[in-house]
């Protein structure tokens, strides 16, 4: 995730961690299950990363919002908050929707599935798009879903009507007719329409 102050180094620095795979991050049902991608250059700059199937869920946020988690938590009266977040995660007393209502990680396929083959997931690399699962929604005390939001970010939409049927970038999707996996912040399991 990224760093509210200038990280050191480059996408070398954590190649032995990112280049290598970890069954535990892919879902079994995924065609992207070891297959690796090289970026030169840029926000999606890594090398020979594993690409994994899961998401944290950050909310209506990701990782360009460089706010620590805890001080967002904090000072924000936004609800849309996410079970993670830059540099940091909710505590079991900071979810008051309780642990068995809250999403904390949830499914996605990349690669020839996201208008971009660059987006994640990407486990553990730390590019952009890399683990932040986010969910569009308008308002901040309440939250509501504008038709876009509906037709753009919807488990499994074609982002902005997409031909090939491709997702956005945090969106959560899977290859699971009518939907995707979800684990929820008290350790459960549920498929989500």
């Amino acid at each position: 995730m990224r760093r509210s102050s200038n990280v050191i180094g480059d996408d070398t620095m954590n190649y032995d961690v990112y280049s290598m795979r970890y069954t535990v991050l892919e879902c079994p049902s995924a065609d992207t299950i070891g297959k690796t991608r090289t970026v030169a250059t840029g926000n999606y700059r890594m090398q020979r990363a594993y690409r994994t199937n899961y998401f944290f869920s950050t909310g209506a946020f990701d990782e360009r919002y460089n706010t620590p988690y805890e001080r967002r938590l904090r000072l924000s009266t936004d609800i849309r908050l996410g079970v993670f977040g830059n540099e940091g995660a909710a505590r079991i007393e900071d979810i008051l929707d309780g642990t068995s209502n809250v999403i904390a990680i949830g499914e996605s396929v990349g690669g020839d599935h996201k208008v971009s083959a660059d987006w994640g997931p990407w486990g553990l690399c730390g590019t952009r798009t890399c683990c932040h699962g986010q969910v569009n929604s308008s308002g901040t005390s309440t939250i509501s879903f504008s038709a876009a939001n509906v037709r753009d970010f919807h488990i499994n939409s074609a982002y902005q009507n997409d031909a090939l049927g491709r997702t956005f970038a945090r969106t959560f999707n899977s290859l699971h007719p009518g939907g995707a996996q979800f684990v929820f912040a008290d350790g459960s399991t549920h498929f989500l329409q």
